[in-house]
C-alpha cells in the first residue's frame, strides 16, 4: 500500500513538471496559429477588401481557443456596441486569458495590431502588415527559444523533485 502511494506521488509531481514544460510548446503553437490568422487577415483585408469582422470569421477556421476569441471579437464587431476596436479585443482576451498560453508581450503585440488596424485606411494596410509581419516572426522566434530552453528544464525538474520526495518518504 505504501509503494502505491509513493508511486502516485511520483507520477503526480512528475506530471506537474511535464505540464509546465508543455505550456511553452503550446505558446509557440498559439503564436503560429496567430501567424496564420494574421496572414489570412492580410489577404482578406488588403486584396479582397473584406470587412474586419468577416475577415476574422474567414481566418479562424480552426476550432481552438485562439480562434474562438477572434470569432467572439467578430461577433462583438457585428453587434456594434463598442467605442473602439481595441476595447473589444482587450476585453475578450482578458476574458479568455486563462484558456490561452500567450504571455503579456504576445498580447501586447495583438493589441497593437488591432489598434493600428482600426486607425488605418485601406491604402496604409500594406505598411501595417509589413511592420507586423516582422514583429510576429520575432515573437515566434523568441517563443521557440524559450520553449527549447525551458521545456526540458521543467520536465527534468519535475521528475527530479518527484524522485527526491519519494526518496525522502522511503
Amino acid at each position: 500500500m505504501r509503494f502505491v502511494a509513493l508511486f502516485i506521488i511520483f507520477v503526480c509531481v512528475s506530471l506537474i513538471g511535464i505540464t509546465l514544460g508543455n505550456g511553452f510548446k503550446l505558446r509557440v503553437k498559439e503564436l503560429q496559429e496567430f501567424e496564420s490568422i494574421f496572414y489570412s487577415l492580410k489577404n482578406n483585408i488588403t486584396f479582397m477588401r473584406t470587412p474586419i469582422s468577416h475577415a476574422l470569421r474567414i481566418s479562424c477556421s480552426q476550432n481552438t481557443e485562439l480562434s474562438k476569441v477572434f470569432i467572439h471579437i467578430a461577433n462583438e464587431i457585428e453587434k456594434g456596441d463598442f467605442y473602439n476596436l481595441i476595447d473589444i479585443v482587450k476585453k475578450d482576451f482578458e476574458k479568455y486569458r486563462d484558456n490561452l498560453y500567450l504571455n503579456q508581450s504576445d498580447l501586447d503585440m495583438i493589441y497593437d495590431f488591432f489598434n493600428n488596424l482600426e486607425n488605418n485606411n485601406l491604402n496604409s494596410f500594406e505598411n501595417l502588415f509589413t511592420v507586423f509581419t516582422k514583429r510576429v516572426n520575432t515573437q515566434i522566434k523568441e517563443a521557440i527559444e524559450v520553449k527549447d530552453k525551458n521545456k526540458k528544464i521543467y520536465s527534468t525538474l519535475g521528475i527530479g523533485i518527484a524522485a527526491m520526495i519519494v526518496i525522502f518518504l522511503i
